[in-house]
């Protein structure tokens, strides 16, 4: 997510500070054939998520981005949708600076999520994955 300074609709995008509330990687089972994140999109056209309470009053963007890793030698390809929307009732919290990023800048071509080789002999005996970008902000501090 990224507070707009004032309305959205006059904000751009690529001058937000951007926080991440949730994210979703390898959820159960090796990297070959275990259940994913992404997979609960593509099953059920849905993903689930709650806005931390404390988040203070404002308008806002959210992204929704799936990562595909299946061609890790042309690089990840991204899925991104954006929403715009009003927080009311909020906690008053805002992210420290160590959960803040920017698009384009928060990833980059060497973090580790990006460099996964699916189709390596190791792969079906691999059962953790390490997600890019910032930690989640829970609200908590």
């Amino acid at each position: 997510m990224a507070r707009c300074p004032g309305s959205c609709t006059e904000s751009i995008s690529n001058d937000l500070k951007w926080f991440k509330i949730d994210h979703a990687g390898l959820l159960s089972g090796n990297l070959v054939d275990g259940d994913w994140g992404s997979g609960v999109v593509s099953k059920t056209g849905v993903y689930t998520v709650t806005i931390p309470a404390a988040l203070a009053d404002g308008e806002y963007l959210i992204r929704h981005e799936l990562i595909a890793i299946h061609a890790y030698w042309t690089g990840p390809q991204f899925y991104v949708e954006c929403a715009q929307l009003k927080v009311v009732g909020g906690g008053g919290k805002l992210p420290l600076d160590e959960y803040l990023v920017s698009f384009p800048g928060a990833y980059k071509a060497s973090d580790p999520g990006f460099n996964v080789d699916l189709y390596s002999p190791e792969a079906p005996t691999i059962t953790t994955y390490e997600l890019p970008g910032p930690a989640v902000w829970t609200g908590e501090d």
